[in-house]
């Protein structure tokens, strides 16, 4: 009768769902454990709530009384839904956290980081120590490689476990609905370049921050790419149909979208009207103009 809080999708990969300050329709950011041996990591440890942290340090005793081991704290970006509890996490085990160097400028004040990651860089987790009651198989090591995929926010990485082939995405893709990109931080244009590369990972499993694993990485990639160009063409149409208030482009564009929700869509729109911009498909200032008449 109780929710349970660790999901083991795959062998050597944990899931917990923590509540989070998060925008709609999440309501939760999921933390990732990865590791078969002695030494685990832990990516995003997300909530600023006591009762969720609790509920988080309850797991790692779990880990713990294995004879288990948090040797780092991995962090994909530097939004409050993913790091609220790291500082947490670090204190409790002891654990160093680990982000890309934007990532920790970004954070600089708020969030210690105590060792960056570059783009391509591993983490090895070996097989070693003593095994879980009940595991019925071998351990098998587990590589994690760091790979820098931004758009949404400057340093968002992903981490392919080279093992079983997995993806733990962050921000790149949701299970459910769609990512906002944000300027100045977010870019259209590098995001669009950063799904394409998820896609060329062929990951045959991604855990996404919020919502359930995507099974199917490389059609996730083309629906989501495909729904950010067709959108992009109807923010077009409504400019150079004489819209120049991003309020008034977001309602002719998204008349999918529940007008609460449009204050959220104009931030993904004015990103689509920069990329154009850039593009040469609007004139110089367009952006800038929509945004301040609205």
């Amino acid at each position: 009768g109780e929710w349970a809080r660790r999901v083991d999708f795959r062998p050597g990969i944990y899931v917990h769902p923590v509540r989070t300050p998060t925008l709609p329709p999440a309501t939760h950011t999921n933390v990732v454990f990865v590791g078969d041996g002695r030494d685990l990591v832990a990516i995003d440890p997300a909530s600023p709530y006591p009762e969720e942290q609790a509920a988080l340090d309850e797991l790692v005793s779990d880990f713990e009384s294995e004879g288990r081991r948090l040797a780092a704290i991995l962090l994909t970006h530097r939004h409050v839904d993913h790091v609220s509890g790291a500082e947490h996490l670090a204190a409790r085990t002891g654990a160093p956290i680990l982000a890309h160097r934007d990532v920790r400028d970004a954070l600089r004040g708020t969030v210690s980081v105590t060792r960056t990651l570059e783009d391509g860089e591993t983490i090895d987790l070996s097989a070693d120590g003593p095994a879980p009651s009940g595991r019925m198989r071998p351990a098998k090591a587990r590589r994690l490689r760091a790979v820098l995929t931004p758009g949404h926010a400057v340093g968002h990485l992903a981490f392919l476990e080279e093992t079983s082939g997995s993806v733990v995405a962050g921000d790149l893709v949701a299970g459910f609905g769609w990512i906002i990109i944000d300027p100045p931080e977010g870019d259209m244009a590098v995001y669009l370049r950063s799904l394409e590369r998820l896609k060329s990972l062929g990951a045959r499993l991604v855990y996404p921050a919020h919502g359930p694993p995507i099974t199917d990485a490389s059609r996730k990639v083309d629906e989501y790419v495909g729904h950010r160009l067709a959108r992009e063409a109807k923010v077009l149409a409504a400019a150079r149909e004489g819209r120049s208030r991003l309020l008034a482009i977001v309602e002719a564009a998204y008349t999918d979208t529940p007008p609460a929700l449009h204050g959220l869509a104009s931030r993904s729109a004015l990103a689509h009207l920069i990329k154009l911009e850039a593009e040469g498909a609007l004139p110089a200032g367009f952006a800038a103009t929509a945004q301040k008449s609205s």
